[in-house]
């Protein structure tokens, strides 16, 4: 049950915004890619005005409430802009593959995780309390993945305004920690100009061995809402055969409505996706979501039969060349969560992130936080335990298989 907010009133220059009229002003939108253009925040994609309307949408599914939360400075002039979604978060308590048990949480889940204002805490204070008012039946406040040296994630930690009202918790979640990024300069040449000349030329060299093989690769860009439906049909066939597959990880699970989604994301010009072809066979594809200037990866996988031809790092380098040749080139790229080799061969930036619950204080909660944490730190331990005493047989592939190839690299 969720507690009830402090009643506080919103201040003279702070509004909440519910109507979907009142978020497609335009004066407001202006300004709204004013303050997305001066602010560095990795996860801009997910403030913007066209995510906002596609997380309201939530196509295949219920509509979400939204909110934004609005603010005007001293000059009249907006300078703080937060979208919020109200939808379900939980804690899993989860050891190797397997899920003991779910919770799921009623959240108020702030978009692009950090709010899009004026870093200061007295900002940062007045703008929680607004969706504190707003979210009144939500369990907590989702920030999905604020970076560690964030001004964001201090103030969580410091400020008096989050300590009286929620629990902070940071759960551990399998997967995450490390968020690599690549940072591009304004062209492919230049881009390909800045690589150190061994990393340069193996890019060239693996692009040249389809050639070679008699498999030409050729890049297709995906980015229309009429493109979807084959991009699914090509891009499922290729998951089927990868190496992911075998383990059961499904890059398009069935609970969600993928056509839907991801053509509502096209006509918002949110999506875009890439199927590498190897002489004329589907081998590898790409996909994610692309607003302000930043590409976000979500997924990708090739086909493991292929693997000898380096399909998974073609795509990518080739990728990079349309990201910032093509239409609407960008300057930035997330590849999210998660350690591999092939993002540490593509990317020239990282940083440590955590998703972020700001859970109301209820007891129920409390009981919930200690308990995951505490299930958290006996897994850890146990994982600790095994590693060190495991039989030296479980250090050997079982049937002289070979260890499964790095996430779409090769």
């Amino acid at each position: 049950m969720a507690m009830t907010p402090v009643a506080e009133r919103e201040s003279a220059g702070l509004e909440t915004l519910t109507s979907p009229q009142r978020f497609a002003d335009p004066a407001l939108v202006r300004r709204w890619h004013e303050l997305l253009a001066a602010s560095s925040n990795l996860d801009k994609t997910f403030q913007s005005p066209a995510w906002f309307d596609h997380a309201r949408e939530n196509p295949g599914a219920t509509p979400l409430q939204g909110a934004l939360i609005v603010r005007r400075g001293r000059g009249g002039a907006v300078d703080a802009v937060v979208p919020v979604v109200k939808d379900y978060d939980g804690l899993d308590f989860t050891a190797s593959s397997y899920t003991l048990r779910k919770f799921k949480l009623k959240s108020a889940v702030v978009l692009g995780s950090q709010f899009l204002a004026p870093a200061d805490e007295s900002s940062y204070d007045e703008i929680l309390g607004a969706i504190d008012r707003w979210a009144g039946d939500c369990a907590c406040i989702t920030l999905p993945s604020v970076p560690d040296d964030s001004f964001m994630r201090r103030w969580t930690a410091t400020s008096r305004a989050v300590r009286d009202r929620f629990f902070v918790y940071a759960p551990f979640d399998p997967g995450t920690g490390k968020i690599f990024c690549t940072d591009f300069p304004a062209t492919f040449d230049a881009y390909n100009a800045s690589l150190d000349k061994k990393r340069r030329q193996n890019f060239t060299r693996k692009v040249r061995v389809l050639d070679k093989q008699g498999k030409p690769g050729k890049l297709r860009r995906f980015d229309r809402a009429a493109d979807v439906a084959e991009f699914l049909r090509l891009a499922r066939a290729i998951a089927a055969k990868s190496w992911q597959s075998g383990i059961g990880v499904d890059p398009f699970p069935a609970d969600v409505d993928w056509q839907a989604k991801l053509a509502d994301q096209a006509e918002r010009g949110l999506f875009r996706a890439y199927i590498l072809e190897a002489g004329g066979e589907p081998a590898a594809f790409g996909v994610g979501a692309v607003a302000e200037g930043i590409f976000h990866y979500r997924a990708t996988g090739f086909d493991a039969s292929m693997s000898a031809l380096s399909p998974g790092t073609v795509l990518t380098y080739l990728m990079f060349g349309d990201l910032l040749d093509g239409p609407n080139p960008v300057t930035r790229m997330s590849f999210g969560f998660g350690d591999t080799p092939y993002k540490r061969l593509f990317c020239n930036g990282d940083f440590e992130a955590a998703r972020v619950l700001l859970l109301r204080k209820t007891p129920a909660n409390q009981l919930l936080r200690v308990s995951h944490e505490g299930f958290r730190m006996l897994v850890a331990r146990a994982k600790e335990l095994y590693l060190r005493y495991r039989p030296p047989a479980d250090d050997k592939p079982k049937g002289g298989a070979t260890p499964p190839p790095s996430d779409s690299s090769d």
